[in-house]
């Protein structure tokens, strides 16, 4: 089956239209596997003014502790979180708009090591697993074959 793309050339420059491409493909389940879409970071400068913007507007609640670093918004099954961009970026006429600034980030509840393998095996580009003190997860970045930024993650 061919995938199905929204068509959003008959919007003036995206007016009135969700900005997300739909696509639809059928697949065949190749094991028991469990993994659900758990989060999506949203890269920024200002992480306390997004907050601040999808709280007052979205009435979205914080999770968690929230820092100008990092701030965790239930947003229902999903959360959004923010992150703040890299310090190569900040305060500099370097504009970094051209690089992605979202994230997918799925939970798995398979052995890590070996979903990335598979994934590399399938052209994703994958950087090592890690982990960070206090942080509950293991978890593994990746760039599908087209170049969008994804993370895979499971609880320790």
């Amino acid at each position: 089956m061919k995938p199905k793309v929204h068509d959003h050339s008959s919007n003036q420059k995206g007016k009135n239209c969700n900005p997300i491409v739909h696509t639809f493909t059928k697949q065949k389940a190749t094991s028991t596997m469990s993994t659900h879409l758990k989060s999506i970071i949203i890269f920024c400068s200002d992480v306390n003014k997004l907050v601040n913007f999808y709280q007052a507007q979205f009435k979205l609640k914080i999770m968690g502790k929230a820092s100008e670093e990092w701030t965790v918004l239930n947003a229902g099954p999903v959360e959004i979180a923010f992150h703040r961009i890299g310090a190569a970026y900040r305060n500099s006429p370097e504009d970094p708009s051209g690089e992605p600034n979202t994230k997918l980030v799925f939970e798995i509840d398979e052995d890590i090591t070996l979903f990335r393998e598979r994934l590399q095996a399938n052209g994703a580009r994958m950087g090592a697993t890690k982990t960070f003190p206090g942080f509950p997860y293991i978890f593994c970045d990746g760039i599908d074959p087209e170049g969008n930024v994804f993370q895979i993650t499971k609880p320790i």
